[in-house]
């Protein structure tokens, strides 16, 4: 029958409709809220979309995501949107630890995720963040996102060259600057408005960097608290960490050490590789050169 819109189709029945229904959603989004999408139907979706995204099966991608690690409890990777076939959220999880971060493979980035890492040393945490990385490298991404926070979390990072994000470009700026004007009276002037300069270019690696020391009389501790003001820590907090010494800090501490910012690191730049390896104390370009090579992902 041809209809006055120029559409042609067969008379209205509950078959022709089913049929119509089904085959809106072939391509697998569901416009119709006549079709409703099973769980089993989504996650054979989501396997299937995941394999032509990455070149490779969820079930491998996990088990190289995970190695290493203690033993893993549970995994999986889901859509990160119910229209999208090219975002995915990787998640796992064991005893005392656990990872959560995204993939965007039209964007060709890791996105900023959620470590833990409560089973009480350094390592787990700063492997999972490796892994991050390897798998981010095997399949062709160009950046990842991540938060760099905790007591000192924001230095430490800065200490990688991790670039600052452009959101968080000007709280971060702010922060610094607020503490540094404490040390107007310490500083020489041509320091203060090198560092000053540092500060506004958001210069996160020469900041920290800065290694003059500054003394316990000249610092304000008050200033030395988390963005999201969860505590405020004392300097025998930070002592009692291992992270200063004595009663003195260096100035790229003092201007960064409990703040956070959400940071980028470019997956293609091998001098910005090598300080995040020497960091993690894991190789990860031939730890993901080594993956590809055993029927990896595609290239």
């Amino acid at each position: 029958m041809t209809m006055d819109d120029g559409n042609d189709f067969e008379p209205t029945s509950l078959v022709g409709l089913w049929t119509r229904l089904k085959q809106r959603a072939t391509g697998h989004i569901q416009s119709s809220g006549f079709f409703q999408e099973t769980e089993e139907e989504k996650t054979e979706r989501c396997r299937d979309a995941f394999l032509r995204a990455a070149g490779i099966s969820k079930n491998v991608f996990l088990s190289r995501a995970t190695a290493g690690l203690p033993h893993i409890i549970k995994s999986d990777i889901i859509f990160t949107e119910k229209t999208r076939e090219d975002r995915f959220e990787v998640q796992y999880s064991g005893d005392g630890f656990s990872d959560m971060y995204t993939l965007n493979f039209s964007g060709r980035s890791v996105g900023a995720g959620h470590v833990v890492n409560e089973r009480g040393d350094r390592t787990t945490g700063r492997h999972m963040f490796a892994l991050r990385a390897i798998m981010g490298i095997c399949i062709d991404f160009e950046t990842m996102g991540f938060n760099a926070s905790d007591m000192m979390g924001a230095f430490n990072w800065a200490k990688t060259g991790a670039h600052i994000h452009p959101s968080s470009h000007f709280s971060l700026t702010q922060d610094m600057q607020t503490r540094l004007r404490t040390l107007q009276g310490v500083l020489p002037r041509s320091e203060y408005d090198h560092v000053s300069k540092l500060v506004r270019e958001g210069d996160v690696m020469g900041i920290a960097h800065l290694s003059r020391p500054i003394q316990d009389g000249d610092i304000l501790w008050d200033e030395m608290r988390r963005v999201e003001d969860k505590y405020a820590p004392t300097h025998q907090a930070y002592v009692a960490r291992g992270f200063f010494v004595e009663r003195s800090i260096t100035l790229g501490q003092y201007l960064l050490c409990g703040l956070s910012y959400d940071a980028l690191i470019n997956l293609k730049d091998t001098q910005q590789l090598k300080k995040v390896e020497a960091y993690t104390r894991i190789n990860i370009r031939e730890t993901a050169k080594r993956m590809r090579a055993n029927n990896g992902p595609r290239t």
